[in-house]
């Protein structure tokens, strides 16, 4: 039998993150459960040792609590194998023209920058304290409406597309390798010369906006070869990851 992995569960006082807490302590694994209100694990707290189950508190639009946690996890257990990274945030309902700015920018906080921050900080982990060559696993939970939003929700929509896209970006083990992709785009931006030509793509535009098209415009209209091609490889990955892992949803609803 493997020996116990240590788990960083970010939203563990309810749903996903109270269910996978409970199922990880029953199989004789190390968790380090955070949330907003300690208090609600107060019972499960008292049913494991310190070196099986370390409740901390944790706002994730508060930077400031993610790194203390990062750094008491590092304390009592020395290392981190995977990080469940449960954001499911909030929305609110309404027109996109009509939210206030400050109700718009707090799903944001939530439901985007509080995922990358605890990100940021297992990924840190993984690299920095770790031992060299072990890194880790960052389980990202966000939401299919990055690929289908649905209406009213325009800025829950948005903070998960964000955060889709955000885990697509690739991390390296090092940021001052000079093949670290970031280094090799820097050197190549000042002095690039886009292969698109704008006034033939212009045209195409206007074209299409001037046929009157009886079904009207695709919601997405990509231009160019390289963008198709893009796009094809993206859907080829999607359809080839689905299929993988549909047969582990034919029973995920209530009995």
């Amino acid at each position: 039998m493997s020996s116990p992995r240590v788990w960083f569960i970010t939203g563990a006082s309810t749903g996903f993150g109270r269910s996978l807490l409970e199922l990880l302590l029953k199989n004789g694994q190390a968790v380090a459960a955070t949330l907003r209100k300690p208090e609600v694990l107060s019972e499960l707290k008292s049913q494991y040792p310190g070196d099986k189950l370390l409740v901390l508190k944790v706002d994730v639009s508060n930077s400031a609590d993610i790194t203390a946690a990062f750094d008491k996890t590092k304390q009592v257990f020395g290392r981190l194998d995977v990080v469940f990274n449960l954001n499911a945030g909030y929305g609110s309902v309404g027109e996109a023209e009509a939210t206030p700015d400050n109700v718009a920018r707090g799903q944001f906080d939530v439901n985007f920058w509080g995922a990358v921050h605890v990100s940021r900080a297992a990924i840190a982990f993984f690299r920095e304290i770790n031992r060299p060559g072990v890194g880790g696993t960052l389980l990202q939970v966000s939401s299919y409406v990055f690929y289908d939003p649905g209406p009213a929700f325009a800025y829950y929509n948005t903070s998960k597309f964000g955060l889709a896209n955000m885990v697509d970006v690739p991390v390296h083990p090092a940021y001052t390798s000079p093949s670290l992709i970031t280094s090799v785009i820097r050197k190549i931006v000042p002095e690039a010369v886009l292969p698109g030509d704008a006034d033939k793509a212009t045209k195409v535009i206007y074209q299409l906006c001037s046929d009157g098209d009886d079904d009207g415009l695709p919601l997405r209209i990509p231009l160019g070869k390289d963008c198709i091609g893009v796009l094809r490889k993206k859907v080829g990955e999607l359809t080839t990851g689905v299929d993988k892992v549909e047969k582990y949803s034919d029973d995920l609803l209530h009995d």
